[in-house]
């Protein structure tokens, strides 16, 4: 604030110096832009001033007399009009000694700028940048101390804080210092905050045991054991020293303290303070002094405190280069294992809960003595309802997920265009209404696939069960429609395995079936849908298992090898070459399934082999409810045969309903259960081996050096993936492709080569033209097979057009009209093998109820990785299969037909949905030439 200066402004009272400049001189001094109540105020500050901001040391009174009436009235007319209300020249250069005595709110501004001005005037004319800093120098001198003794504060510190001085304070060396220490120390703290945020999830990550975590915890951040001994050695001789010299006058009872603390008893834990105060022992470190007096006077200290003679010395941390600042260090164990426990308790992970205990003995050595000792271990598993929060809770954003008031006011088309999108064609005499309802059902009903197997980890049987939830365009965005990620893939995304149940079992069934009680209590659950955060209720259906031939024979209840190949068709092993015959058999239901094992008897028994070793009187009483009767002279192998043939390989009901084989599949939430008999890992694995291992004799000579150098080299290989077997199929077929690509061999890579790129494709590809493809492929491909391979020289006729043939050939394209193959694919659930023996060998300590906890804990934490290891490998396949001739639809010529005249008609019978629109849609008839002369062209290829 500006304050008046004007002698004018002063009385010899209080009064007198607003009412003299209202009366005389303050109207005429006013200019024509101010306002009266501006004056007013600035009166009024003047008069508070005068009146209560005196400073005691100078006479009020003095003041007065100088600045009064009497002396305004005595100046001239000329000397008046020196003077202003404000900003007043003549004051400051006529009475500039006596004005600055005048108090303002801002004590001691009016003095620094006047005596500033002052200063400046005895310096006239211009001068060199030399001459000012020393001029500035003098000035500063100069106000230094005036400036202190009014504001108690240095001129200097306080006009660096001023933001228009632009000047910065000249830093000492310990100012500097400690501001170092403080930016390392941040930087410090900043990298050990981000370290710790992140470590507990890299341990479960890594696959590093929490022991080789802690080593890799104390090498980085605190000294190594050589450094720690070397400064133990060299602070040997220093110790501190606490206790009084003898030359200090003790005044506490030395002799009675030294007393108590030899007769002190070991059982008892001293309190060196407590015992101290007993004696009036001065000081704070009373304690330490009595314990320092005790140890010169030889008296065991460590005894005392129940502590060994020769303590180790601890570690100390390790500073940063040049600095004494630590370095940032990562969490204790101790606060890893309580970062677990919390994700745990959020639900972030879970560990399972004990089911299906099991009786075991665990052999030890105890003495050089073999000691037998029984335990109960339990399995571990994932309640269904905890696999279903965490599986919605991870993909809810990848959902449609509309609410009922979304999708209440969609039109008819609207509706209709949705269905349409997703295949859904059965709506022509559907109301609006129904259309709505099935919009919904179809957004809010995620279909899970189950897999299981058995391995060993550790010299122990195990079991592994899975649960995903399988990628449907329906209920998720497709790639297009999902905008936050255009490179994110949302079928592996999705499609990534939760482990539901880790049991301890052998590869017997009777292992594997103890686990049944806790499968179906979860299934069970499954008829409560799960709420979104938006409140919308998803219904999940367990609707295939997908796992290996032997998991799929256990889980649908059929033999295990025997006369019968397939669980799906009851196909006969010494029939599965014969294409006709393997195309015209019908998939059976597991309710039919059902139905054909109750229907006796001894079908309806809790047992893994109800109908094993009957009595012949039993054979003759389960035939006989089946409506059959034979002759009593039959013999009993002939009522063995007939009974067997009427189960076509079923042994029992399917595996769920085992403990109850006569309760329906809907009362376990499961009427809508399918078990595959495709699987793409194993199928075509099996299937590419059995032509390796038979082809080399059919390739024409001018390829058959350089395919059969490729198949060597791939059989050398210790460890053959699926993966690899597809890749050497595609380099077999590029030679061949060079020479003669009409041969029947050719055909035969040329199509499983497509077969295995539409079996490995994702959901998006998958289109009607897609499924025509497939079956055409695996037909002319299984009528190539049996062409080329009609004398086997390495395998028998059982073994190469066993289970994989027959699955590839007749129930793949069958399976890929319901679902995409690359959903029923287990090659991510293979893995959990391979992973589970990482983390029980190189993280756990090998017991058995440690083992899966940690093992569970670790799998889940894994699974949470961004790598997709499939979609890695389906690239490098990608880049091998881009030298391959674009695809062309699917020719048959008229002589092919005839020479498979019954394959091609059970074949015609299995796409006779596309062959209904008539000729133009999806086939044509074309001419060639005269020795061929009509064609039949199959559209598969959008031109």
């Amino acid at each position: 604030m500006k304050t008046f200066r004007c002698m004018a402004n002063q009385g010899d009272d209080d009064d007198s110096i607003v009412k003299h400049k209202l009366a005389t001189t303050a109207v005429r001094d006013v200019k024509p832009g101010h306002k009266l109540s501006q004056f007013n105020k600035h009166c009024k500050v003047v008069q508070d001033c005068f009146n209560r901001l005196w400073n005691p040391s100078i006479s009020r009174k003095e003041y007065g007399a100088i600045f009064s009436i009497t002396q305004w009235i005595a100046l001239t007319k000329q000397q008046q009009s020196q003077h202003s209300i404000q900003q007043c020249v003549g004051c400051a250069t006529s009475y500039a000694s006596h004005q600055n005595q005048f108090p303002t709110f801002k004590t001691g501004q009016r003095t620094m700028v006047t005596s500033a001005k002052a200063m400046c005037s005895e310096y006239i004319g211009e001068c060199n940048t030399g001459e000012c800093g020393t001029i500035t120098q003098h000035l500063l001198a100069g106000l230094e101390a005036s400036y202190k003794e009014t504001f108690g504060q240095s001129f200097t510190d306080v006009i660096t804080k001023c933001p228009n001085a632009a000047l910065q304070k000249r830093k000492t060396t310990v100012e500097k210092k400690r501001e170092k220490r403080q930016l390392v120390r941040k930087c410090v703290q900043h990298i050990q905050d981000t370290l710790r945020t992140n470590d507990a999830t890299m341990v479960l990550n890594e696959g590093l045991s929490l022991r080789t975590y802690n080593r890799i915890h104390l090498a980085q951040g605190f000294e190594s054991a050589k450094m720690k001994n070397e400064r133990a050695n060299s602070n040997a001789g220093k110790k501190k020293t606490h206790s009084p010299s003898m030359e200090e006058n003790v005044t506490w009872d030395t002799t009675a303290a030294l007393n108590e603390l030899k007769n002190w008893s070991e059982d008892k834990k001293i309190n060196w303070s407590q015992v101290a105060r007993q004696y009036n022992i001065p000081g704070k470190n009373r304690g330490q002094v009595l314990k320092e007096f005790a140890r010169k006077n030889g008296l065991d200290t460590y005894a005392l405190d129940g502590l060994a003679e020769n303590r180790r010395t601890r570690a100390k941390k390790l500073k940063m280069p040049g600095n004494e600042i630590s370095m940032p260090c990562t969490s204790t164990t101790q606060m890893v294992k309580e970062k677990w426990a919390a994700d745990i308790e959020d639900g972030t992970y879970s560990i399972g809960i004990d089911c299906a205990p099991k009786e075991m003995t665990v052999v030890t050595c105890r003495d050089r003595e073999v000691v037998e000792q029984p335990v109960t271990i339990y399995s571990r598993k994932v309640p269904m309802n905890e696999i279903r929060q965490r599986l919605l809770k991870n993909q809810e954003k990848y959902m449609r997920l509309q609410t009922d008031e979304q999708v209440d006011p969609l039109s008819k088309d609207e509706a209709i265009k949705f269905l349409k999108q997703n295949q859904e064609h059965q709506f022509a005499d559907m109301e609006i209404t129904e259309h709505r309802a099935k919009v919904k059902s179809l957004q809010r009903n995620r279909h899970l696939v189950m897999w299981h197997d058995h391995g060993t980890i550790l010299g122990q049987g195990y079991i592994f069960i899975t649960v995903k939830v399988i990628y449907d365009t329906s209920v998720f965005f497709r790639k297009d429609e999902y905008s936050l990620n255009s490179t994110l893939n949302l079928q592996g995304t999705i499609e990534k395995p939760e482990v539901h149940v880790i049991g301890i079992a052998s590869s017997s069934h009777e292992d594997q079936a103890a686990l049944i009680p806790e499968r179906v209590s979860c299934l069970r659950t499954l008829n409560s849908p799960i709420m979104t955060t938006a409140g919308i209720p998803i219904n999940d259906t367990v609707r295939f298992f997908a796992g290996d031939s032997p998991a799929r024979n256990f889980e649908r209840g059929v033999q295990q090898g025997g006369t019968i190949r397939c669980g799906a068709c009851g196909i006969q092993t010494s029939m599965t070459s014969d294409i006709a015959h393997a195309l015209t058999l019908k998939w059976r239901t597991l309710q039919e399934q059902q139905d054909i094992i109750i229907a006796g008897k001894f079908g309806k028994m809790s047992t893994l082999k109800p109908f094993e070793n009957l009595r012949k009187a039993e054979l003759e009483l389960e035939l006989a409810q089946r409506g059959i009767i034979f002759p009593k002279k039959t013999n009993k192998i002939e009522l063995e045969a007939n009974l067997l043939g009427l189960l076509s390989g079923f042994v029992r009901v399917t595996t769920l309903l085992l403990k109850d084989p006569c309760q329906t599949l809907q009362s376990i939430n499961m009427d809508k259960y399918t078990i595959l008999e495709c699987e793409p890992l194993h199928d075509l694995k099996g299937h590419i081996h059995n032509l390796f291992v038979e082809v080399e004799e059919h390739f024409d000579t001018c390829v058959k050096t350089e395919c059969v150098t490729i198949i060597a080299h791939f059989m050398k290989k210790e460890t053959k993936r699926a993966c690899d077997y597809r890749h050497a199929a595609i380099l077999i077929l590029l030679c061949l492709l060079k020479h003669n690509k009409h041969s029947k061999v050719c055909t035969i890579f040329r199509t499983i080569v497509e077969i295995s790129e539409i079996m490995y494709s994702s959901e998006e590809k998958r289109t009607p033209r897609s499924i025509l493809r497939l079956y055409n492929l695996t037909w002319i491909h299984a009528t190539a097979c049996t062409d080329v391979f009609q004398q086997l020289k390495h395998l028998t006729q059982e073994k190469f057009y066993g289970a994989y043939f027959h699955a590839l050939t007749s129930h793949a394209a069958q399976q890929y009209e319901v679902v995409c193959l690359k959903s029923i694919n287990t090659e991510n659930e293979e893995r959990i093998f391979e992973t589970a023996k990482r983390i029980a060998s190189t993280t756990s300590n090998r017991k058995p109820e440690q083992v899966l906890p940690n093992m569970l804990l670790r799998l889940q934490a894994g699974a949470q990785k961004d790598r997709n290891a499939l979609e890695e490998q389906n690239n490098s396949i990608r880049i091998a299969a881009a030298h391959l001739p674009c695809v062309e639809n699917t020719v048959i010529s008229k002589d092919m037909t005839r020479k498979y005249a019954f394959s091609w008609q059970a074949h015609l019978n299995r796409i006779a949905p596309y062959l209904e629109p008539g000729e133009g849609f999806w086939w044509r008839e074309e001419k060639c030439t005269s020795t061929t002369p009509i064609n039949v062209s199959l559209t598969e290829v959008e031109s």
